[in-house]
């Protein structure tokens, strides 16, 4: 079995509320089975209820007004609200009403491009994407790149059950700082089932896990 200790304090994040989060451990013993390649969930309009691992309550987004290139908008419980690719990894192209900070509450990934691909999901598959990004001022804050990869097959418990699953993790490095978000890929679910988000200034910013998903 893997433990994954994730430490974190304070934090004000993108699309989160402000608060105070607890360590989370993320434990992962290998697959039941050796998984069969995973292909890109499909988009559809549903709210996805999930465990708010932080401090134990419910929350829930919802997949909107989606088009026929799988561009859509998206909103959660905490009244975020973004506009969104087909790939679930991809940065969001806009968001809105997501944070207290002035100049991050709302904002833009300008010309976002991607390269390689990931899905099927297959160990070792890589991707990565360049944008440019732009804060509430419509001020552009220079090129971002987000790397991804599928790391292994894992089992782990969540609020939904025990599941196997890809690990997949996407880094985001700006000078000394950076962002690590991991997605847990359920083939069972053709969803994730879990996902954490941290960064190195504020640690622990996001720890979901998927209790329902309803189809709207």
């Amino acid at each position: 079995m893997k433990n994954i200790l994730i430490k974190t304090t304070c934090f004000i994040g993108i699309a989160l509320l402000t608060g105070c989060a607890t360590t989370s451990t993320v434990q992962e013993n290998p697959s039941s089975v050796e998984l069969e390649p995973m292909e890109k969930p499909a988009l559809t309009s549903s709210r996805i209820h999930q465990l708010d691992k932080k401090n134990g309550e419910e929350r829930f987004y919802e997949i909107l007004n989606i088009n026929a290139d799988g561009t859509h908008t998206g909103r959660a419980s905490n009244g975020c609200s973004w506009e969104g690719l087909e790939d679930p990894i991809s940065p969001p192209a806009s968001w809105w009403d997501c944070n207290k900070n002035p100049d991050w509450f709302k904002g833009e990934n300008r010309n976002l491009t991607k390269k390689g691909e990931i899905w099927p999901l297959k160990v070792g598959n890589v991707a990565s994407f360049r944008f440019v990004q732009a804060n509430a001022h419509g001020q552009a804050q220079g090129k971002r790149t987000r790397k991804c990869d599928v790391m292994s097959q894992v089992n782990i418990d969540v609020a939904i059950g025990n599941v196997d699953a890809y690990k997949v993790r996407c880094v985001q490095k700006h000078g000394d700082w950076s962002r690590t978000q991991y997605w847990y890929f359920s083939p069972e679910f053709s969803a994730a089932v879990k996902y954490v988000n941290r960064t190195s200034g504020n640690g622990l910013e996001a720890d979901h896990e998927v209790i329902r998903i309803e189809q709207l």
